[in-house]
């Protein structure tokens, strides 16, 4: 069979005609270097163009997932971002299924970086410092109901445990904050009567109470706050430490926002 007569070509030829071809060789031109038939060059070609552009779409798609994935990943560091610089402590971790997989998928990509043992640490000491604010919470709930039952029914109050829960928040920021005073607010409307009120702005009483009444309300509430002051030291330490921690970890984090990619891999980006 003559040489020129031959049909099969394969894809390392194919490409390498359409070389020839993007530098200007012409087909006639091609086929006498090649030995080919004329015919066998330009189908060969016709294949070729449809194999580089098949291949081209598929980069195309490849790297338009990528770009997708790496928005999705900065969305998270955001997320991550406002969590861990919020005054408030929050664990990391979410109920949605999605950002939870998209979480994992961030770990893997900082696999190596010490954005990741710094994350861990803080999810450890916010989820123990909720714990924390959780438990005391319930304890409170528990003794304000058991105090307040042995108060006459005419005493009316407010919950006062969450509000001693913001006041131990605040406390675990400021460990030395002002002291609030115990104030008996006469009512202009109920002579020899008062409002009980925990500082200028905290109201413990729904309703009017007398002097008597009010020493009771007194007593009580200092018995929820010596029950709170008591969580004080570890909650002030708990959240000390995740600060030491955010301040890095905010640090990586926006440089990565800033540098607009995460580096590294996952099994998302395969």
């Amino acid at each position: 069979m003559p040489r020129g007569s031959r049909t099969e070509v394969n894809a390392f030829e194919r490409r390498r005609w359409l070389e020839q071809l993007e530098k200007g060789t012409g087909v006639t031109e091609i086929a006498r270097s090649a030995g080919r038939d004329i015919r066998v060059v330009k189908r060969g070609l016709v294949i070729g163009q449809q194999e580089a552009e098949a291949a081209q779409a598929r980069t195309d798609i490849v790297r338009n997932r990528l770009e997708l994935h790496q928005d999705d990943l900065l969305d998270e560091i955001r997320r991550l971002r406002g969590i861990v610089g919020m005054w408030e402590p929050r664990t990391i971790k979410t109920d949605d299924p999605i950002k939870t997989r998209l979480q994992m998928a961030l770990l893997e990509h900082i696999d190596r970086k010490p954005l990741k043992g710094l994350l861990n640490d803080y999810e450890q000491l916010a989820i123990e410092y909720r714990a924390v604010l959780a438990s005391t919470e319930d304890q409170l709930e528990s003794e304000e109901s058991q105090l307040l039952s042995k108060f006459p029914k005419v005493i009316e109050t407010h919950s006062w445990a969450k509000y001693i829960v913001e006041w131990l928040k605040e406390r675990a920021r400021y460990p030395d904050p002002l002291e609030r005073d115990y104030i008996l607010d006469p009512d202009p409307n109920n002579p020899g009567k008062c409002h009980v009120k925990y500082g200028t702005s905290l109201t413990l009483t729904r309703l009017p109470v007398g002097e008597n009444q009010a020493a009771l309300i007194v007593d009580a509430h200092k018995g929820l706050m010596g029950t709170a002051a008591l969580r004080v030291s570890t909650l002030s330490d708990l959240y000390g430490r995740m600060k030491a921690m955010s301040e890095p970890a905010i640090f990586e984090l926006d440089s990565l926002i800033l540098r607009r990619m995460v580096p590294g891999r996952c099994n998302l980006c395969n």
